[in-house]
């Protein structure tokens, strides 16, 4: 494991426990909630209920707590029900045994390059079972990144889907160190009946069909490379012998990537089973009113920290119905909260702004009330205003629930959240971004000096609390530039956040140390790797990268690139094309610039610095641009302008 987890962040839970209880290095601590201010929100044994029962497999956890329930739903997919009964006794013993016979063993890992499907769900709960984890990506990252990470956890099995088989998985075929490379179809999980008689689905079964027809013939060219699904399943009818591994405390559960860029610096962080256990006792103080049976819509990606963790075995942990949604149009997620009934659902602001949309008023003369079934409508990943959070629940009472957002605060390195806002009547603060969860603990330093300043005051934020990555992978390094201690030496989490914290423990955000974007969709993006990159392009002098708002109102930033030509070198709209091209040979789809302009000189301060709130303030309007991705440009009238600009020849 890593060197740096012997000064005390893989220290058992119940030993952090009695560390903070009892005196510890000479320091008496028991007065919690001196250090944690937080503690004045929650019950008096909240800290103390974080840890029970979670030293067991996240798997164990989850069965044990559905013991009784096998008759209720545990996943809804296009329609299709899946009991708790069929997912444990069925599903994850299938999955399990296959992957035991296969070889995969305790302290393996293998790779699940997928979206969300109940096959993701079956494979994460079944290596758990046999002691494997499993390495979480996400799909869209381009395949330098896929091998890069794949190779790093040392995978035995890699597990995709048709879509990425043949534009990603090919080309990195044989740098890939996995023994064979699994292809699973969205439709796995779908009766043949239903798509055949679905008009909907059955163009998509078609093209899958054809997907993996292609795929089986390159099975056979490769001598059996590629695994098909159902080739691997039959391995469970082979296995006879025990494949369930003992719980061992502080083991690799999973990992998953922090919001990467280039190939070389995608991070994964790995959790135990103790973190993903610890967040479902934090949280049941804000979800605990809802019990089994309720609706969670499945739209979070399982591969990020906060759907993973937060999402599903949050959701699965209470007993709730999961409703799996594989891809959602960003500009349609209300539709598709009102389309499930979903009653808890997971947003950045700008989803749930959708409810305020002239629009929605024609919608609720046709389906009146169609908000009553929202219980728990959970925000976060993008910064908002309180107006707009106003609004969102000014929606939410006159469409018929009489729920109000909740923000919330987070980190990947934390399994995704660390703060929520409480929705107790006299607790309820639209200006903060949450009190933190019980677990938790923290403190606000000068971001210069390190020394820990008082309440009220901004500062950065430092965390530590029980699910707190065992570090990243591979990264021991990393791991170490990220970790500072306490007084008590307790490890802490230095988040880059800028924050302050009251004596109500309600924590309050104020931006970035580092220079980073934010998309509308609440994705992180970081300006050094888009810059470093296109300055390394023969026709590029110079570049700057910012984040610039569609409008005043609007959530998140477009990543925009201002690039400075060469002399001789003409601005054109190919041009543009080939760098976005250059771009994405080496950076995700999701971490390049959006929209490309040239610009003849850069401009700098009086003091000789780059002036980027100049760049900051321009507005498309006003420029030339190429727009690479008009996803966010949500206007008719702007997209139409924007798509008709012509750019400038800049010699």
């Amino acid at each position: 494991m890593l060197d740096c987890l012997s000064r005390g962040i893989n220290k058992s839970c119940k030993e952090r426990y009695d560390e903070m209880t009892h005196d510890y290095k000479g320091i008496n601590v028991g007065n919690l909630t001196k250090d944690m201010p937080h503690l004045v929100n929650y019950p008096k044994d909240a800290y103390k209920s974080v840890f029970d029962g979670i030293n067991t497999k996240i798997v164990d956890f989850m069965w044990e707590r559905t013991t009784g329930y096998d008759s209720e739903v545990a996943i809804e997919y296009f329609g299709v029900p899946i009991t708790y009964g069929e997912l444990k006794q069925e599903k994850i013993l299938e999955y399990a045994k296959a992957l035991s016979k296969f070889g995969i063993s305790k302290g393996d890992y293998i790779t699940l390059c997928l979206p969300n499907i109940p096959e993701t769900v079956y494979l994460k709960y079944a290596a758990n079972m046999i002691g494997a984890a499993s390495l979480m990506l996400d799909p869209r990252i381009n395949s330098e990144q896929i091998a890069r990470m794949v190779n790093k956890s040392k995978s035995v099995l890699l597990f995709c889907h048709n879509e990425i088989c043949k534009p990603k998985i090919e080309p990195i075929k044989e740098r890939l160190m996995v023994e064979k490379i699994t292809n699973i179809s969205p439709t796995h999980s779908l009766p043949a009946s239903l798509l055949e008689q679905t008009l909907e689905t059955s163009p998509v079964r078609l093209k899958f069909l054809l997907k993996d027809y292609l795929i089986r013939l390159q099975e056979i060219k490769d001598s059996g490379r590629y695994y098909q699904l159902d080739k691997f399943l039959e391995l469970s009818h082979q296995h006879t012998g025990n494949y369930i591994a003992s719980y061992e405390e502080n083991q690799p559960a999973t990992a998953l990537c922090t919001s990467g860029t280039t190939a070389d610096n995608l991070k994964a962080c790995v959790f135990s089973n103790e973190n993903y256990n610890a967040m479902v006792n934090n949280l049941k103080y804000i979800s605990a009113c809802l019990p089994p049976g309720k609706r969670f819509l499945g739209v979070v990606p399982y591969f990020s920290a906060y759907g993973s963790f937060c999402g599903f075995h949050n959701s699965f942990s209470n007993i709730w119905l999961v409703v799996l949604v594989p891809k959602i149009n960003p500009n349609k997620f209300i539709q598709s909260v009102i389309k499930h009934k979903a009653n808890v659902g997971i947003g950045v602001p700008a989803y749930w702004e959708q409810l305020t949309k002239p629009s929605m008023r024609v919608y609720n003369f046709f389906r009146p009330n169609f908000c009553r079934h929202i219980d728990l409508p959970i925000t976060g990943g993008d910064e908002t205003t309180v107006k707009k959070l106003i609004d969102i629940n000014s929606s939410l009472k006159k469409y018929g629930s009489e729920a109000k957002i909740v923000e919330g605060y987070g980190e990947t390195e934390f399994g995704g959240s660390v703060s929520v806002m409480s929705n107790a009547p006299e607790k309820y603060n639209l200006n903060s971004v949450g009190i933190l969860l019980p677990g938790f603990y923290g403190r606000i330093v000068h971001p210069e000096t390190g020394e820990e300043i008082g309440l009220n005051e901004r500062g950065e934020l430092e965390l530590g609390g029980p699910t707190m990555t065992l570090g990243y992978l591979g990264e021991e390094e990393k791991t170490k530039e990220i970790l500072t201690y306490d007084k008590y030496g307790r490890p802490l989490y230095k988040t880059g956040d800028i924050m302050s914290i009251n004596e109500k423990g309600e924590l309050f955000y104020y931006g970035r140390l580092k220079r980073v974007m934010m998309r509308p969709d609440g994705h992180t993006v970081a300006n050094f790797p888009i810059e470093r990159r296109l300055k390394s392009h023969f026709a590029v002098d110079d570049c700057v990268v910012v984040g610039i708002k569609i409008r005043e109102d609007a959530n998140g930033t477009i990543p925009t690139a201002f690039i400075k030509l060469k002399s001789g070198v003409k601005g054109t709209s190919e041009l543009a094309r080939q760098l976005d091209d250059y771009c994405l040979e080496d950076i995700g789809e999701r971490e390049r610039a959006l929209v490309i302009t040239y610009i003849k000189e850069i401009p700098y301060t009086k003091s000789d610095k780059i002036d980027f709130r100049d760049l900051e303030r321009r507005r498309f309007d006003d420029m030339d641009i190429h727009i690479m991705d008009s996803i966010f440009f949500d206007r008719p009238s702007l997209v139409r302008k924007l798509a008709q600009s012509t750019i400038k020849k800049i010699s």
